[in-house]
């Protein structure tokens, strides 16, 4: 009777071990084959449409759920650092200012180009040759006004300085990318070509003060500020002012005479990320003909897929064509090697 007694136990410990490797195996299996990505998008219109060219088509095509995190760029690249290592972000988007160190890093997976089949069709640029991020659009720095109260279009960006524009110039604050596009500019109009002049830039830029009404971090920011004509010009995104034109705001876009600064914005995997397959799809999907074709005409910005054909008003107001020769292409990795410099000069002799 002990015996039997014994195996029973026995058998009764085997039974509760398999049953434990069962519920076990069922969670790694759950896990393994989670269809949820989480991905960053900007706020405001562009994620609208974001959602309707990317996140819909995706969940869709692939039956798949995508949590969205909203950040801007330096946000996107402050989430990596803090989670490297355990990534809460599957892909991540920003602008060059972001994307280089992430890449510089350690931060960004290698895309596979087998496995993310539109890499192909991406125009070859410079800044997307090791891999580790692929071109999510085009866009350029202009300087948008309200036409209520700027009849005539300025023409330069020394225009920021007239005196009948005192508390009415918002510029980019340096912690977002059009505020280093916008120091990039500068230093270019005062040097007559130079785009990282420090001390030529912020010798100008501290003339501007009486002018700035305040420094804006957000475009949904700028948008108010133009549109209730509390602000009457700004440094700005030519994608963000093209959407108000379109909706009738009192707002207009000026290139002035000095050129204006052309950037891409890039889009990524996180490194480590648990769903790399998942996310290796959505990025395709991003950078596909049809969903750049539909940012194009819906949010203003230009394709960075070589497949999408452009006519008319969007020809020649997003880069693309010929209208791309004529911005200028700022070096990003010595923008990085800047940018930290340039905020303690702002922070210290601007704000």
């Amino acid at each position: 009777m002990k015996g039997r007694s014994f195996r029973d136990r026995t058998r009764v410990v085997m039974m509760w071990i398999l049953a434990i490797s069962f519920v076990g195996l069922g969670y790694s299996l759950a896990c393994a084959q989670s269809n949820e990505v989480i991905v960053t998008l900007p706020g405001g219109t562009l994620e609208k449409v974001l959602r309707r060219s990317w996140v819909e088509p995706f969940e869709k095509k692939y039956n798949a759920k995508v949590i969205v995190v909203t950040g801007l760029t330096m946000e996107n690249l402050a989430k990596l650092r803090a989670q490297k290592g355990s990534p809460q972000i599957d892909v991540v988007g920003f602008d060059p200012p972001g994307a280089i160190p992430a890449a510089n890093e350690g931060l960004l997976e290698k895309l596979d180009p087998e496995r993310i089949p539109n890499l192909k069709d991406q125009y070859p640029l410079e800044i997307q040759k090791h891999g580790l991020f692929a071109t999510q659009w085009l866009s350029n720095h202009v300087l948008a006004y309200n036409t209520n109260f700027i009849k005539e279009p300025p023409k330069s960006w020394e225009d920021l300085w007239k005196p009948e524009y005192k508390g009415k110039v918002i510029l980019p604050d340096i912690s977002t990318v059009q505020g280093i596009y916008f120091v990039c500019i500068i230093s270019k109009m005062q040097t007559g070509g130079e785009l990282y002049n420090t001390e030529a830039v912020f010798a100008k830029l501290k003339t501007l003060r009486p002018n700035v009404l305040t420094f804006w971090t957000g475009h949904d920011q700028v948008a108010q500020l133009l549109n209730s004509g509390e602000a009457w010009l700004a440094p700005w995104a030519a994608d963000r002012t093209l959407s108000q034109m379109a909706a009738k705001a009192p707002i207009a876009l000026t290139v002035p005479k000095e050129g204006t600064i052309f950037y891409t914005s890039q889009i990524g995997i996180a490194k480590g990320t648990k769903n790399k397959a998942l996310a290796e799809k959505f990025l395709d999907v991003a950078i596909s003909a049809e969903a750049q074709l539909l940012n194009a005409q819906e949010a203003f910005i230009g394709p960075s897929n070589s497949k999408v054909k452009l006519e008319g008003f969007l020809a020649e107001n997003l880069p693309y064509g010929e209208t791309l020769k004529k911005m200028v292409p700022p070096d990003w990795n010595k923008m990085d090697q800047v940018r930290n410099d340039w905020t303690e000069h702002w922070n210290r002799e601007i704000r």
